[in-house]
């Protein structure tokens, strides 16, 4: 397997680096490969006007700085663990609804040689349709990162 461009979408909680951007790193180290990881930063809007005013608006705006600060501290702790790597990089951070985040990673994913995401939890997590959403439309190969190991070379594949 060859791969020159490797992606990486996760969702960091508390500024922490997940498995998917740890075998994405490892991947690309291995390869010599260029990183692109992005973390992303759930959006919620606020429900329609008349609904509990500029309190809601208030709280609602102060969750998506929350947000949007736990993908920034995710980003610095990605661009320092790939700096002391030296390889090519880009590093950023990308904020939406859920499923505009998804929708949007499936499309980037289009462009790369191969994307790893992370093991989904739970149904209604970011984790599982930015997997659906990377699988299904990006029509390029994803790899999910283990919880537990990550693997410099790939030397096995299931294709499901």
């Amino acid at each position: 397997m060859s791969c020159r461009d490797i992606l990486c979408v996760f969702e960091s909680e508390n500024g922490k680096l997940t498995p998917a951007f740890h075998q994405a790193l490892a991947l690309a180290i291995s390869y010599k490969a260029h990183l692109t990881a992005i973390t992303v930063a759930r959006k919620v809007n606020p429900p329609g006007a008349g609904i509990g005013g500029s309190l809601v608006s208030g709280a609602i705006s102060t969750a998506n700085e929350t947000l949007r600060e736990q993908a920034e501290a995710g980003a610095n702790a990605a661009r320092e663990a790939v700096r002391i790597s030296g390889i090519v990089h880009e590093i950023a951070v990308h904020q939406g609804m859920m499923a505009d985040v998804a929708s949007w990673a499936g499309e980037r994913a289009r462009i790369a040689d191969v994307t790893v995401i992370d093991r989904t939890t739970g149904a209604l997590l970011i984790q599982e349709a930015l997997f659906e959403q990377t699988l299904f439309t990006s029509g390029r190969p994803a790899i999910i990162a283990s919880p537990t190991r990550q693997s410099e070379n790939i030397q096995r594949l299931c294709v499901a």
